[in-house]
């Protein structure tokens, strides 16, 4: 009987720890601010929406994919307001973090854990120049945090394959493949038409006569030699393609130290 009172007590002691620690994650998980708009770039339904759209994705992937408004970054750097934000809440180990400073109109991705391999400084490049930029300067913020949080999405999928997006390996994307299809169109028919024209003027020294007469010289004739003219010639070329590592050309995360003692990575620039 003490033996059963004992098993008892015991899993009711798990059941009541598992229950305790469930609510602590949920409380934790409630508190977070996945966005932090202190500039007030966005309305109230834009940072809410983000705020449920971050908060689905930083669970999908086990990290935390945050955006931060500012106007000063308080006499600290912008790379030190964005790694101490990150640091200084309670954001999980693995994280990537956006901020924009409105007072010099500058923005910084900070990575740590995980993130620092996810988003490489090319990819952070990438990121920011390629499709968060455009948005910024035409003041269009919200779209550029739906561009951040698209990005991260399909940057973490690509890194969990193990070949993260770098130097010489970045997304294509549908207006890229257009291009790259004109280009190779038009470059073609250019190709064409100077072929046929090297061909058409090579021949212009042919004519109509009215008989062979016209081909022979008085005197000229001899049978006994043979000589063979070498008109012109045809060169076929086939390009053989080499594979090379995405890291080549100084690829990869650059690190540094937070005053909080953790590793990031991270990059930016102005709009």
């Amino acid at each position: 009987m003490n033996k059963m009172k004992r098993l008892f007590l015991f899993f009711l002691t798990l059941m009541l720890l598992g229950t305790y620690t469930n609510k602590i994650y949920a409380n934790r998980k409630e508190s977070k601010i996945y966005v932090t708009d202190d500039a007030h770039l966005l309305s109230s339904k834009e940072v809410a929406t983000l705020r449920e759209d971050l908060s689905i994705l930083s669970d999908k992937w086990g990290c935390d994919i945050v955006v931060v408004t500012t106007n000063s970054t308080y006499d600290k750097t912008i790379t030190q307001y964005a790694d101490d934000f990150y640091d200084y809440n309670i954001y999980e180990k693995d994280g990537v973090l956006l901020l924009i400073d409105m007072e010099t109109r500058g923005w910084w991705i900070s990575t740590t854990g995980t993130c620092i391999d996810a988003f490489t400084d090319a990819g952070i490049d990438y990121i920011g120049e390629k499709q968060i930029v455009p948005c910024l300067k035409n003041g269009d913020y919200y779209k550029a945090f739906v561009k951040f949080k698209d990005n991260c999405d399909m940057f973490l999928k690509q890194a969990e394959k193990g070949k993260p997006y770098d130097t010489g390996h970045m997304p294509v994307t549908k207006g890229m493949v257009a291009m790259a299809g004109l280009v190779s169109l038009v470059t073609g028919l250019i190709i064409g038409a100077i072929t046929l024209l090297v061909f058409a003027s090579g021949n212009k020294s042919v004519r109509s006569v009215d008989n062979a007469a016209s081909y022979v010289v008085d005197g000229s004739l001899n049978l006994n030699l043979k000589n063979d003219e070498f008109i012109n010639k045809t060169v076929t070329r086939t390009r053989i393609e080499r594979d090379s590592d995405s890291r080549g050309g100084g690829g990869g995360s650059s690190i540094h130290m937070g005053s909080s003692g953790t590793s990031h990575g991270g990059g930016g620039g102005h709009f």
